[in-house]
């Protein structure tokens, strides 16, 4: 009896494995991208490799045939009951620079079946640091701003609510 429980358990943990490796993380990513398209957004010249996790690098991102920001590295990991999307450093266009902070070193995004509701949102760079939420059944998002000295005189500041030292934005969608 307890030898058949042990099989069982080993049969489910192999399974699970399997389906670790097995998960389709490119098929969401093309999903990602046609659905970005309808937007007039368009991922190009990017690397893709796709072993436990999906990683895409120096993909360029355009907007309405405008090129916009570039991504050196994109990480796809996604465990069943958690997944997390890293993206390190983004670079804005020229354009973009005096409204966006110059570079974004991080920004992570973590998904996890305990908490369905929320998206997790931390990201940090040149600007200071982020922490916020995406509530998806509230259709909402809350951010939590951290700032850096230079990025309390740019323009983008003005769009953050300033509370016990830190900025904070709310948006609904």
């Amino acid at each position: 009896m307890i030898q058949k429980i042990i099989r069982a358990i080993i049969y489910i943990l192999v399974f699970i494995i399997i389906l670790i490796f097995l998960l389709p993380k490119e098929l969401f990513y093309n999903l990602f991208e046609k659905e970005l398209q309808r937007y007039n957004i368009v991922i190009s010249n990017e690397t893709r490799k796709e072993k436990l996790d999906f990683v895409i690098s120096d993909a360029y991102i355009y907007y309405e045939g405008i090129q916009s920001l570039h991504i050196d590295r994109l990480v796809f990991k996604s465990l069943i009951f958690y997944t997390k999307v890293n993206i390190e450093n983004i670079y804005f266009e020229d354009r973009l620079k005096n409204f966006i902070p110059e570079g974004i070193e991080k920004i992570s995004f973590t998904y996890n079946i305990l908490t369905l509701n929320r998206v997790y949102i931390e990201a940090n760079g040149k600007f200071g640091e982020i922490k916020g939420e995406l509530k998806l059944f509230d259709k909402m998002i809350d951010i939590e701003l951290y700032p850096s000295n230079s990025i309390k005189e740019s323009d983008l500041i003005k769009y953050f609510r300033y509370e016990n030292d830190r900025y904070k934005y709310e948006y609904k969608f």
